[in-house]
């Protein structure tokens, strides 16, 4: 099953945080999107991850909110790396979280972009 993005609201700002779930490198990656407010609650933390997308024509499967999701081999190679084995890390990835097919969504949050990632715990840096 294809996975379908759950409309933001568009009476407030949110944004999706990215939850990766735990595993060791090389089993299939899981994650599911959370909802928050923008600009996000006291103790609400995630981290941004700024990577190169790669060939856009080179894509991986993953899970999202147990669902086929396809993603640059790049990002598929961060997502890989940065997740933990113990516990779920919570991050900001534009291209899972903004959804890519909705032109009005991506316009905004790619707006956003400056604040989403200052408002980040630290900024995750991926070069392949």
């Amino acid at each position: 099953m294809e996975f379908q993005y759950k409309p933001l609201p568009s009476d407030s700002v949110a944004i999706r945080i990215l939850e990766l779930h735990p595993g060791r490198r090389g089993e299939k990656i899981a994650c599911s999107l959370q909802q928050i407010s923008f600009p996000p609650a006291d103790g609400e933390t995630y981290e941004p991850l700024s990577y190169y997308w790669g060939d856009s024509r080179d894509k991986v499967s993953i899970i999202v909110e147990n669902c086929s999701f396809e993603v640059t081999r790049n990002l598929h190679a961060a997502l890989d790396r940065l997740r933990l084995t113990d516990k779920k890390r919570r991050m900001w990835v534009d291209a899972i979280c903004i959804n890519q097919d909705d032109d009005i969504e991506k316009t905004k949050r790619v707006q956003m972009m400056r604040e989403i990632y200052s408002y980040g715990k630290e900024t995750l840096l991926w070069l392949g």
